[in-house]
């Protein structure tokens, strides 16, 4: 089973994933980015982060048909939890958007922005 896989979920070498994850590539591995902003908290604000991370996040090839590449952060004051793995973009997209719902339904006025995807 190989470790390195692009967007959809082919297999890649080593050096075809350090280049796509590279820091000014971020058009191809960032899904989306939401930032959550509580107007009646100091300091509270929270980030959903989704996405490809390239690398294959499966168990086994048993437990999942496609490989998981792509995955969902959400970053809290004093934590940061991944929350989801997917196999498809299509996946990541419709898990952001779940998880910004979560996220934001316990804040209380929420600002929600979409910083991208």
């Amino acid at each position: 089973m190989s470790m390195f896989y692009d967007r959809d979920g082919v297999q890649i070498t080593m050096d075809q994933w350090t280049q796509l994850r590279d820091h000014d590539n971020s058009e191809y591995w960032r899904v989306a980015r939401t930032t959550i902003i509580a107007p009646h908290e100091t300091n509270h604000i929270v980030h959903v982060s989704t996405v490809w991370v390239g690398l294959d996040h499966r168990l086994d090839e048993h437990s999942d048909p496609l490989p998981l590449v792509f995955e969902t952060l959400i970053d809290r004051p004093g934590a940061a939890d991944v929350v989801e793995r997917y196999g498809s973009r299509e996946a990541a997209e419709a898990g952001h958007h779940r998880n910004v719902i979560k996220a934001a339904s316990g804040v209380t006025d929420a600002v929600v922005t979409d910083v991208e995807g």
